[in-house]
């Protein structure tokens, strides 16, 4: 069978083109709306930071309420009903930039790296952490009560 060299070509271009768009980076303000709408989730620990290994550990929290039919997949209309106020056209651009291998559905896998893209993007000095403020979010208040420090005697120090 004899390939033609536009043929060849078309089908290198189409390759080429696939490939580019799996890898579309995810745009800083989609990247800071997941990761706000995410954040307390993802912080356990309170710290006011989430890396994205902490999308491994609480994979399960994040996906079990937004995957309402349980098929391990998240359709486009289960995606815009628990992302709808990220975006005005209802989520779309973020549906189609975690549908990585581009199947009309998210995967639990292409969900996870989604996550953890939106968290990369989102960091503003490189440690590989959103605080709060990279997401948009208030930092958390300061503690309202006083250290009360006591002596040897339970009595309280001065």
């Amino acid at each position: 069978m004899k390939l033609s060299f536009f043929t060849l070509l078309l089908g290198c271009a189409l390759l080429a083109t696939a490939s580019a768009r799996a890898e579309q980076p995810l745009q800083r303000e989609h990247a800071k709306a997941v990761v706000n709408l995410l954040f307390n989730r993802l912080d356990c620990d309170l710290d006011g930071t989430v890396e994205p290994s902490e999308v491994d550990d609480h994979i399960a929290q994040l996906w079990h309420p937004i995957d309402n039919d349980r098929s391990r997949s998240l359709s486009p209309k289960e995606y815009a009903m628990s992302h709808r106020a990220l975006a005005a056209d209802g989520g779309q651009a973020l549906f189609d930039n975690a549908d990585a291998n581009r199947d009309g559905q998210i995967s639990v896998d292409e969900y996870r790296a989604h996550v953890k893209r939106a968290i990369v993007t989102v960091d503003t000095d490189g440690d590989h952490e959103a605080t709060r403020l990279d997401a948009g979010l208030k930092p958390w208040p300061k503690p309202f009560a006083k250290r009360i420090v006591l002596n040897a005697d339970g009595d309280k120090k001065e």
